[in-house]
C-alpha cells in the first residue's frame, strides 16, 4: 500500500512538472533558424521536436521530491527568517544549476504578525462577563513531526487591525454584498455587531471591507464543512486533502496589493511612506477560526433562522442572530496582531536568449508560505527548480539556448497580498512593459489529481491548447482509455460550458502574482509588434470572440437598465466588430499578436480573486443596480466615461493591427 502511494506521487509530481511545460512551450520558442534548418551546436543539430523531448524526457519526479522536501522543512512566513533562508536557497540552487545571473532584490514593507506571546482568541461570555467558551489558538498537530514546530504563528489573518471588541454575532453567510443586502432587508442590524461569515466564495479581504463599512466591530471567518469537507469529518487531514476540523483560513485581509505604505510606487530605502493610518488596511479586528470552532458559536446563535441556501455543513440549524439563544450573552473578540517593517526578498534568476535576449519570457511563483506550503506555493516551486534544472543541463551539454531569454522569478511576502512582485513590478515597469513577452505563474503545480485548470488571458488559449497536446499523459488509467495526452484528460473531464468540445480555459483575474503584470502592464496581452521577425502564438481569433460574447451579454443581463437611461451600445459594439475585422485582415498579412488591454479583463471589484470581462462596465452595472436613487446620478456618469474609454481602446487596438492610420 505505501509502495503504490509512494508511486502515485511520483507520477503525480512528475505530472506536475510536465503542466508547467504545457506553459512554457506556449510561449518559449528556439531560435528562428532551428525551424528551417536547424541550429549548430557544440554537437550536431538540434531541432525544435528534440528540444521538447530533452525536457520532458528530463523532468524527473525524484527531483521534484526532493525539492518539494526541502521547501517544506520548516515554516517561512514572509519577511521572516525562514522566508530568507528559502530565498537564499532558490538563489544558491539557480547558481549551481548555471544561471547566467542570479539576482536577491530586497524591499522594506510593512507586514503584519501575531503576537508571540498574546495568542488572539474568541471568547463566548455570559451575562456575567464570563467566559463560557474559547477558541484554539493554533490548528491542533495530526500527523507530521513538523507540525509541533514552536516557530508555527499563532492563528491569525496578516493585516487584521489589534484590537479588544465585545458584541453580538451576525451570521452573514459568505459576506458577500448581496448577503448583507439580505440581512438589511431581513431587519438583522450588523452595525455594532461581530459578523461571522463563510470563506470561500469571495476573497476574505473584500468580505473584511464589506464588514467594516456596514459598522461591525470586528469580523470572524471560518470554512464551513459543506465547502471543505464535504465526504464528513472522517474523511479529512491526514486521512484526505480535505480541511480538519481544526483547521482555520489564515490569509491576507488587506485589499490593496503590494507594501501599503508605498502605493504605486516600490518600497526601496528611499521611497516615501505614507502613515500607517492613512494606509489600506483593516481598521477592525479579524480573526479565522477552524469550523470546530464555529459550531460552538453557531450552535447558542439566536435570531431568525437561516435560509436554506444559508445553511451548511456542521450538524446543526444556522440562525441569523444578532445575539444567542441566552439573551444576554456575547462574543468577545481579540487581536494582538501587530505591523512591522521588515525585508522581503525576490529571487531572479536569468538564461540569457540567443537572438532575443532582451525580450523576457517569465517563470515564477512565490517563497513565502503562511505555515510549510506543501501544496500553496511549495509544489510549483519544486516542478519550477526542477524544469530549470533542465533547460540549464540543456544549455551545458549542447549550448542551446531559446530564443528570448527566460526569467525565472521566486516572489517574497506573495500571502500578505502580492508585495514582493507589485514591488518589483513597480520598481521596472518601464523595461517590463517594453520587454516581456509573457508571464507564467505556477502558484500551487497540483491540488489534486483529476485534470488540468487553466487560467490564462485570451491571447494564449490556442497556444497552451496546442501545447498540452504535446505533453504524456501522467495518468496511466487514462492512456489505457485513449486519452494519450495532457490535452485529451483535460478536454474529457473539464470541457468549456459553451463549447464542450474544448477543455475549459478560465479567465484571469486576482489572488497570485500574475496580477500586476497582467492588469496592470497588460502582459502577456501588450500593445506589442515585432517587426519582420518570428510572431509569437497568440489567440487572435479567440480574444475576438472573447470580447464579443462579453458585450453581448452586457447587453442582454443589462440592455433593458440601459436603455432607461438612453445609453446606447451602438459605438461600444461596433468598435468590437472593427476590433474582428482588423484581425481577419491581419491575419491575412502576418500571424500575429495584439493588445490585450486591462479594461477587457480585470478582476472584480467585488471578488479580487475573479475574473470579469470588461470589469469596468459590469461593475459598475451591477452597483447601479444595488444603489440608491441619490447615488445613481454619479454611477451613470462613471459609467457612460468608462464605455467611451472601452470604445476608443478597442478601435486603437484595431488600428494598431491595421496599419492604417485613418
Amino acid at each position: 500500500m505505501a509502495s503504490d502511494v509512494r508511486c502515485g506521487l511520483s507520477s503525480l509530481l512528475w505530472g506536475a512538472g510536465l503542466v508547467i511545460l504545457v506553459m512554457v512551450f506556449a510561449v518559449i520558442e528556439v531560435p528562428s533558424d532551428v525551424s528551417r534548418r536547424g541550429l549548430q551546436l557544440r554537437r550536431d543539430w538540434i531541432s525544435l521536436t528534440e528540444v521538447e523531448g530533452y525536457v520532458i524526457n528530463g523532468v524527473n519526479a525524484t527531483n521534484i521530491r526532493a525539492f518539494l522536501r526541502h521547501l517544506t522543512l520548516h515554516p517561512h512566513l514572509g519577511g521572516t527568517e525562514g522566508e530568507w533562508q528559502t530565498a537564499h536557497w532558490v538563489a544558491d540552487t539557480w547558481r549551481q544549476q548555471g544561471m547566467d545571473e542570479v539576482h536577491l532584490v530586497p524591499y522594506e514593507v510593512l507586514l503584519s504578525y501575531p503576537s508571540t506571546s498574546m495568542p488572539n482568541k474568541v471568547r463566548l461570555l455570559d451575562g456575567s462577563a464570563r467566559e463560557v467558551w474559547a477558541s484554539a489558538i493554533k490548528q491542533k498537530p495530526l500527523y507530521a513531526p513538523e507540525e509541533f514546530d514552536p516557530d508555527l504563528p499563532f492563528t491569525f489573518n496578516g493585516y487584521a487591525a489589534a484590537g479588544n471588541v465585545t458584541g453580538p454575532v451576525v451570521y452573514a453567510h459568505y459576506g458577500g454584498s448581496k448577503d448583507f443586502a439580505f440581512l438589511a432587508e431581513a431587519g438583522v442590524n450588523v452595525s455594532g455587531s461581530i459578523v461571522l461569515a463563510r470563506y470561500g466564495k469571495a476573497f476574505r479581504a473584500n468580505i473584511a471591507k464589506m464588514a467594516e463599512d456596514q459598522g461591525a466591530r470586528g469580523l470572524l471567518l471560518f470554512s464551513d464543512p459543506s465547502d471543505y469537507a464535504p465526504e464528513g469529518p472522517d474523511f479529512v487531514y491526514p486521512h484526505s486533502y480535505f480541511m480538519p476540523p481544526s483547521a482555520a483560513p489564515f490569509g491576507t485581509t488587506k485589499l490593496v496589493d503590494g507594501d501599503p505604505l508605498t502605493p504605486f510606487y516600490p518600497a526601496v530605502e528611499s521611497a516615501f511612506r505614507i502613515p500607517e493610518e492613512e494606509a489600506a488596511i483593516p481598521k477592525i479586528p479579524i480573526q479565522p477560526i477552524g469550523y470546530n470552532d464555529a459550531y460552538q458559536l453557531l450552535r447558542e446563535l439566536g435570531g431568525a433562522k437561516a435560509p436554506q441556501r444559508w445553511q451548511g455543513g456542521l450538524n446543526i440549524t444556522y440562525h441569523l442572530g444578532p445575539g444567542f439563544r441566552e439573551s444576554d450573552w456575547t462574543v468577545n473578540l481579540e487581536v494582538n496582531n501587530r505591523n512591522t517593517m521588515t525585508t522581503t526578498y525576490n529571487v531572479i534568476g536569468v538564461l540569457q536568449g540567443r537572438e532575443e535576449p532582451d525580450r523576457y519570457v517569465m517563470l515564477g511563483n512565490h517563497l513565502d508560505a503562511w505555515l510549510f506550503g506543501s501544496l500553496d506555493p511549495s509544489s510549483g516551486t519544486a516542478a519550477m527548480m526542477e524544469l530549470s534544472r533542465v533547460f540549464l543541463q540543456l544549455y551545458n551539454e549542447t549550448g542551446w539556448r531559446p530564443r528570448r531569454s527566460l526569467v525565472f522569478c521566486g516572489w517574497g511576502a506573495e500571502e500578505y497580498g502580492l508585495v514582493g512582485s507589485t514591488e518589483w513590478v513597480e520598481q521596472f515597469s518601464t523595461q517590463l512593459s517594453n520587454r516581456v513577452v509573457a508571464y507564467l505563474n505556477v502558484d500551487m503545480a497540483i491540488e489534486g489529481n483529476y485534470t488540468l485548470r487553466t487560467k490564462a488571458a485570451p491571447l494564449l488559449t490556442e497556444a497552451i491548447y496546442e501545447s498540452s497536446k504535446k505533453i504524456p499523459n501522467p495518468d496511466p488509467e487514462e492512456v489505457l482509455a485513449g486519452r494519450t495526452t495532457v490535452y485529451d484528460t483535460w478536454a474529457h473531464r473539464r470541457p468549456d460550458p459553451h463549447e464542450p468540445h474544448l477543455p475549459r480555459m478560465q479567465s484571469i483575474g486576482s489572488g497570485s502574482d500574475y496580477k500586476t503584470l497582467q492588469h496592470n502592464l497588460g502582459v502577456p496581452c501588450l500593445d506589442f509588434r515585432y517587426t519582420h521577425d518570428n510572431i509569437l502564438p497568440f489567440s487572435l481569433d479567440v480574444y475576438a470572440d472573447y470580447i464579443s460574447k462579453a458585450q453581448l451579454a452586457i447587453e442582454e443581463k443589462y440592455g433593458q437598465l440601459l436603455s432607461s437611461q438612453n445609453i446606447c451600445l451602438e459605438f461600444f459594439t461596433e468598435a468590437g466588430v472593427n476590433f474582428k475585422k482588423a484581425i481577419t485582415s491581419f491575419k491575412k498579412v502576418i500571424n500575429g499578436l495584439d493588445r490585450n488591454n486591462h479594461v477587457i479583463t480585470a478582476p472584480s471589484k467585488t471578488d479580487a480573486y475573479g475574473a470579469t470581462a470588461f470589469a469596468g462596465l459590469v461593475d459598475t452595472l451591477f452597483a447601479i443596480e444595488e444603489a440608491s436613487e441619490n447615488d445613481k446620478k454619479d454611477l451613470w456618469r462613471i459609467f457612460a466615461h468608462h464605455l467611451a474609454a472601452v470604445t476608443h481602446l478597442l478601435n486603437t487596438a484595431a488600428k494598431v493591427l491595421s496599419d492604417d492610420l485613418w
